[in-house]
């Protein structure tokens, strides 16, 4: 796939358009050795609806058992995939069906396993599934266990050989689906889907970028994704999605040399960032953040860039956290950690009411510009889109990168872009990727533990103190008082 064209380096013919129309984008890839992201560019842009899978035909019948019993076995007593059941289900706004819990009296408690020596000696060798089974044991039993005793899980050797035939099928079904048929992974599907720019089956969009937390973030493709996930304990799956969406290569490990720590050094941590501390003691920025956290020393922080009015405060816990991040343009972790730190639980509705004047623009503008109006997901404005019988909004001309536009990449997130510009995420970082400008990445606007800038607060005004920061004057007002400085008076 290295060898095929991008979009901005193939000359698009009649014979490929007609190509397009007729074939799926693998094959029209394969033989005219374009690559399959730039076939899916050229083809929403020709106006052609890509229809993987029509479906199963929905009677009223059928539609009235939906919540009724489990996905699966409507499933098996259709005939059809569960993926199709549970799509229409959500469309249809059904909750799934619950199976009714056992009464306390019924429930028979098995004793704690007393795990033997010969038993301890299988852990690792085989995935935990099949020592379970083994063991006439639940995988969660086996999985603690395990790791209580420090035991790496059993992996396969060698990476995924890609087939031709493994590639066909890339979003053209779902990813559990091809990873089950294959034998690999359901996070190698999916990441190797993304890496090729599909987007998941039966969708137009890309795929959401797993929730990380801000310090991960900025760290990503610098620091080894073993290292991000042992620190900081997040997942190694969920770092690869992420980089696979942005194109972030993996970092190179280096590994570090035995480091003997002065205790000045040591002092620096945590009274700025870790990259500005590893600048001064001349060491690594990763260096700097694993001796941090072997110290348990808290990380230099920083406050999220909103204010938390009562209007704010009390739709925490009553929309849900996606809905409220993507409505204010901060982060879901920003969202999640002032609702937690209310101790207000999370909600239980995972959708945004949808407004009347929503059905009004569908149809008259791009998904996604009707969704980041309305605070919703482009999937959810298409299927409803879909639903109601109206065709997609087709611009006459294709996509113009103009020099403004350029000049904006890797000046502000891939996805803010994208938004405003109303394409996917992708599209962005593909243009991005091709200019090689880097992707972007938030930095800190002021320190406020640096003694420069403390002798600055109430010297002039907050205002004026906040132009020249580059701040709000309240984040200046808030520093000021916390120190018990006087606000600025003019002379008399």
């Amino acid at each position: 796939m290295h060898d095929f064209t991008t979009y901005s380096e193939t000359r698009w013919t009649r014979a490929i358009d007609a190509a397009i129309r007729e074939m799926t984008d693998f094959a029209a890839s394969q033989q005219f050795g374009i690559r399959r992201a730039a076939i899916m560019k050229r083809r929403r842009e020709l106006g052609i609806v890509r229809s993987p899978d029509a479906g199963p035909k929905w009677t009223d019948a059928r539609t009235k058992l939906l919540g009724t019993a489990l996905d699966t076995e409507l499933a098996a007593k259709w005939n059809i995939g569960v993926y199709h059941v549970r799509q229409r289900r959500i469309l249809l706004g059904i909750p799934p069906f619950q199976i009714p819990p056992v009464p306390e009296s019924e429930v028979s408690r098995r004793p704690p396993h007393q795990w033997t020596k010969k038993e301890e000696a299988l852990l690792g060798t085989q995935p935990d599934t099949v020592i379970a089974d083994r063991l006439d044991l639940d995988p969660g039993v086996v999985t603690v266990h395990r790791n209580r005793l420090g035991i790496l899980p059993f992996r396969r050797g060698g990476p995924v050989e890609w087939t031709e035939g493994m590639l066909r099928l890339l979003g053209d079904v779902p990813d559990g689906t091809l990873a089950r048929e294959y034998e690999v992974s359901h996070a190698s599907v999916k990441i190797k889907r993304i890496e090729e720019g599909i987007p998941p089956y039966g969708q137009d969009d890309m795929d959401v970028e797993p929730v990380l937390p801000l310090a991960v973030l900025d760290q990503i493709g610098k620091v080894p994704d073993n290292v991000l996930a042992r620190v900081h304990r997040v997942s190694r799956v969920n770092l690869r999605i992420y980089r696979a969406l942005h194109g972030i290569p993996l970092a190179p490990y280096h590994p570090a040399e035995r480091r003997v720590w002065k205790k000045s050094e040591d002092l620096l941590l945590g009274t700025m960032s870790d990259g500005r501390a590893a600048a001064r003691i001349g060491t690594t920025r990763g260096q700097a953040m694993l001796r941090r956290k072997r110290l348990n020393i808290p990380a230099f922080g920083q406050q999220a860039s909103i204010r938390w009015t009562r209007s704010r405060l009390e739709q925490l816990g009553q929309v849900a956290d996606h809905v409220l991040a993507r409505q204010w343009k901060i982060s879901q972790t920003d969202v999640r950690k002032k609702r937690e730190e209310m101790g207000i639980p999370p909600s239980q509705q995972k959708t945004s009411p949808i407004p009347a004047e929503c059905y009004e623009q569908l149809g008259k503008a791009a998904d996604t510009q009707v969704a980041r109006q309305f605070s919703l997901s482009p999937t959810m404005i298409r299927n409803l889109r879909q639903q109601a019988g109206i065709a997609p909004f087709r611009s006459s001309a294709p996509f113009d990168w103009t020099k403004s536009r350029c000049k904006l990449l890797g000046k502000k997130h891939d996805e803010d872009l994208a938004a405003e510009w109303g394409v996917s995420p992708q599209f962005v970082a593909a243009k991005r990727q091709e200019l090689k400008i880097p992707v972007y990445r938030r930095v800190r606007k002021i320190d406020w533990k640096d003694s420069r800038t403390i002798r600055l607060l109430g010297t002039m005004s907050d205002g004026q103190l906040a132009k020249q920061l580059s701040v709000t004057p309240g984040a200046v007002r808030i520093q000021r008082v916390k120190r018990n400085i006087p606000p600025f008076e003019k002379p008399k």
